[in-house]
C-alpha cells in the first residue's frame, strides 16, 4: 500500500492526533483535567487534609516512575482551585535548585505566577496586584538573584509595573537574599491574595525527585530540611512534594524535622486495567475530529491491555510503547489499513525499536550486562549487592551503582516498593521495567 496513503491514518479512526500522548493533564490546555481517571481515594485523602488544615498542610504523592504522580498532582490543584487556592501548572524543580537561595527563589517565583495567574482575566485586579508592593519586592529578588547566578526558568513576572510607570529597578542590599526575605514576602503575598482576590491561600508543587543520584537526594534533603521553617510552616501555604518512593523516603522519611512535619502515605498503586482501558477510550472521544462520528479504536483494546500489563502499570510507557508502535504502523496492520493493530503487529516492531534504543543510550557493553540481568531476575526484585556479585562480575560497588542509576534514568529498572531486610541498614531493590523486557525480547520471544 502507498505509504502516502495513510499519511495522517490517525484520520481513518476519526481521530485528529496520537491519543497515547504523555505529558501530564492540566486545566485549559489541549489536554485538560476531564481526561483525567481512577484515583477517587488518592485525591479524597490529598484534598481532605487540605481541607482539615486550612491554615497549612505539607502531603507527598510518591509512587514509581510513570504511575501518573504528576497527573494527580495537576488533578489535586484544579480540584483545590474551586475552593480558592491558586496554584500555577509549572512545579518547583527541587532537582535543579543547588542551594537554599535557589531554591526560595523558584517558591517565590512560583507564587508570583500563581498570583498573576488567579488576576489575569481583571484588569483592574491584576494593576492592583501588579502595583503592590510585595510583588515588586519578590519579583525584584527573583530576577536579580537569577541574573547573579545565571539560573532562568522564564519567569514570568519580569514585567510587573512596568504597566504602571513605576520604577522596576529597586536597591536591595547585598544581603537581601531569598533565603532571608521569603517567609516575609510569603506571608505579604497570601495576605494580598485574600485581600485584593478573596482567594485564601497557595498551593506549590515541587517535584523531580524522580531517580535522583545518592549524592543529589542528600543535597535536596539538605535544601528542604533548610526551608521547613522559612516556607512549609507559613499559614496559608500548601506544599504537595512528588517523587518516587526511594527519594521520597531519603528526601522527607528519613528526615525528622521533616518526617513530623509531612504526611507520607503509601506510594501510588497503578490504575487497573479497566481504568487504563477507560482512560483510552475517553482520549479517544475528546480527540474526535467529527464529532457526529464515534472514534474507532487504533489498537484492540487486549493489545493494550497486554503492553500495560507488561510495563507493569507503567503508564507512561506503556503509553510510550504504543505512541512508537501505532505511529511507525497504524494502516499497515494485518488487518488492512483502517483495522486496530493487534499484539501481533507490534511486538516484533517494539522489540526491535526498543533493542536499537537501548543500543543507543547504553552502549554494546552495558546492553549485554542488560540482557543477563533481564533473564537472570526477568520474575524478581535485585539489590546492588546482586548486580555487583552476579552480573558484573569483578567489579566494585561503585561501578555496579553507576550501572544501575543509569538504567534507572534511561527506565530499564525501576524501584521495587520494598527494601530487603537483611540485617544492617535495609537494601534499595529493582525490578526489570517493561522497556528493558521489550529491548531483551523478554516481552517478545521471536520465532525462529
Amino acid at each position: 500500500m502507498d505509504r502516502n496513503a495513510v499519511r495522517n491514518a490517525w484520520r481513518l479512526f476519526n481521530l485528529r492526533e496520537s491519543p497515547f500522548f504523555q505529558e501530564p493533564l492540566q486545566a485549559d490546555t489541549r489536554y485538560p483535567m476531564s481526561l483525567f481517571v481512577g484515583r477517587t481515594a488518592d485525591t479524597d485523602r490529598l484534598l481532605g487534609k487540605i481541607e482539615r488544615s486550612p491554615a497549612s498542610s505539607r502531603q507527598t504523592i510518591r509512587g514509581a516512575v510513570g504511575v501518573g504522580k504528576s497527573t494527580l498532582a495537576q488533578h489535586i490543584k484544579a480540584e483545590a482551585a474551586v475552593a480558592g487556592i491558586l496554584s500555577t501548572p509549572a512545579a518547583v524543580s527541587v532537582g535543579s535548585a543547588l542551594t537554599v537561595d535557589q531554591l526560595c527563589a523558584l517558591v517565590l517565583r512560583s507564587v508570583l505566577d500563581a498570583l498573576l495567574g488567579g488576576a489575569a482575566n481583571q484588569a483592574s485586579l491584576r494593576r492592583k496586584v501588579e502595583n503592590a508592593e510585595a510583588v515588586h519586592q519578590a519579583s525584584q529578588m527573583v530576577r536579580v538573584y537569577q541574573a547573579t547566578t545565571g539560573s532562568s526558568g522564564g519567569l514570568s513576572v519580569a514585567g510587573f509595573g512596568g504597566s504602571a510607570g513605576r520604577a522596576t529597578t529597586l536597591v536591595t542590599p547585598p544581603t537581601a537574599t531569598p533565603s532571608l526575605m521569603i517567609q516575609g514576602l510569603l506571608q505579604q503575598l497570601v495576605r494580598l491574595a485574600r485581600e485584593a482576590l478573596g482567594r485564601n491561600a497557595f498551593l506549590v508543587h515541587l517535584n523531580n525527585l524522580e531517580n535522583l543520584t545518592e549524592s543529589s537526594a542528600e543535597r535536596a534533603a539538605q535544601l528542604m530540611r533548610d526551608v521547613r521553617d522559612i516556607c512549609f510552616m507559613i499559614e496559608g501555604y500548601h506544599w504537595l512534594v512528588i517523587g518516587t518512593d526511594e527519594a521520597v523516603r531519603t528526601v522527607i522519611d528519613a528526615q525528622p524535622q521533616l518526617a513530623s512535619v509531612f504526611s507520607t502515605p503509601p506510594a501510588l498503586a497503578p490504575l487497573m486495567k479497566t481504568e487504563f482501558l477507560e482512560l483510552l477510550r475517553r482520549r479517544y472521544a475528546a480527540l474526535r475530529v467529527e464529532e457526529s462520528r464515534p472514534a474507532r479504536q487504533p489498537v484492540e483494546p487486549e493489545a493494550a491491555s497486554a503492553l500495560y500489563e507488561l510495563f507493569d502499570g507503567d503508564l507512561r510507557g506503556s503509553l510510550a510503547a504504543l505512541d512508537e508502535a501505532t505511529g511507525e504502523l497504524l494502516g499497515f496492520g494485518a488487518g488492512g489499513s483502517d483495522a486496530p493493530l493487534t499484539l501481533g503487529d507490534m511486538m516484533p516492531f517494539l522489540a526491535r525499536w526498543y533493542a536499537r534504543r537501548a543500543e543507543e543510550r547504553l552502549g554494546k557493553s552495558p546492553v549485554v550486562l542488560l540482557q543477563k540481568l533481564a533473564r537472570r531476575h526477568a520474575d524478581k526484585p535485585f539489590t546492588l549487592r546482586a548486580v555487583r556479585d552476579e552480573i558484573m562480575k569483578g567489579r566494585n560497588n561503585a561501578a555496579a551503582r553507576r550501572f544501575v542509576e543509569e538504567l534507572l534514568r534511561f527506565g530499564y529498572v525501576k524501584e521495587h516498593p520494598e527494601r530487603l531486610q537483611s540485617g544492617g541498614r535495609p537494601a534499595a531493590q529493582y525490578v526489570i521495567a517493561g522497556a528493558a523486557k521489550l529491548a531483551t525480547s523478554l516481552g517478545w520471544e521471536q520465532p525462529a
